[in-house]
């Protein structure tokens, strides 16, 4: 039953080994422009023959890019050959293709795993463009149009990350208005007591009526006095009353 299970296990590992080996087989090709073989005929001279071949086998190439799970748009191939924006490339010999269109029996075909041995390097149209977030390089060799294509994902731009606007800046508040010293108002004016001497003097001058019995009239005599003495001030007065009331209890 060991054994059984040994001679198994080696048929399985045998047979995968071959598979893999089968598809990793590599098919030198060295010779393009057979009509049996040619995807298009005759070969492609100039640009306006590019455009021409895709007008007219549109519905063979996109059998083509179906097979080999194409994920761009067929009217993005058709609109970048249009707009004539096509360079040029060289193929040297050894040059590895991941797979090259034919026709085989005058239907379209693929030939897989594809290396070029031929003695000379072949040229061949480019058409580059995005379709479907890949994009696509279109090869076709003049000689005979059998073409190829490889594509990559478009890289995918980050997220712009929304800007925090900055906080508006708030202008500090204007400074209190200056308010003007007020002078000092000057001192009052000290008024300076006025010392009164005690002592006085007075002049009068007046006029004094006599009347004589004997006459009908009277006469006046001019008077002239004059007075001396001191002059009590008042709070002297109150001070020595209230003194001699003391004395008088």
């Amino acid at each position: 039953m060991r054994d059984k299970i040994v001679l198994a296990l080696t048929v399985m590992i045998f047979l995968l080994t071959g598979i893999i080996a089968f598809g990793a087989t590599e098919r030198p090709i060295n010779r393009l422009g057979n009509p049996k073989t040619a995807f298009y005929v005759p070969p492609l001279k100039n640009v306006g023959d590019l455009q021409k071949m895709v007008q007219i086998s549109q519905a063979g190439i996109q059998e083509i890019l179906h097979r080999r799970n194409w994920h761009g748009n067929m009217e993005d191939l058709v609109r970048a050959v249009g707009s004539g924006k096509v360079t040029e490339t060289r193929i040297s010999p050894g040059t590895r293709l991941p797979f090259i269109a034919m026709r085989r029996h005058g239907r379209p075909a693929v030939l897989e795993n594809v290396v070029w041995a031929g003695k000379k390097e072949f040229e061949a149209y480019v058409i580059e463009f995005d379709s479907n977030g890949y994009t696509t390089r279109f090869f076709v060799p003049k000689p005979c149009g059998n073409f190829w294509f490889e594509e990559t994902p478009v890289p995918v731009k980050p997220a712009e990350v929304p800007k925090v606007p900055e906080p508006p800046v708030i202008p500090p508040p204007p400074p209190p208005p200056t308010v003007a010293e007020q002078p000092v108002p000057p001192p009052p004016p000290t008024m300076e007591r006025v010392r009164r001497s005690p002592f006085f003097i007075a002049g009068f001058v007046g006029k004094q009526r006599l009347v004589h019995e004997e006459s009908l009239g009277g006469r006046c005599d001019t008077l002239i006095g004059v007075k001396a003495g001191i002059l009590p001030q008042l709070m002297t007065m109150l001070r020595w009353n209230s003194q001699w009331v003391e004395r008088s209890t």
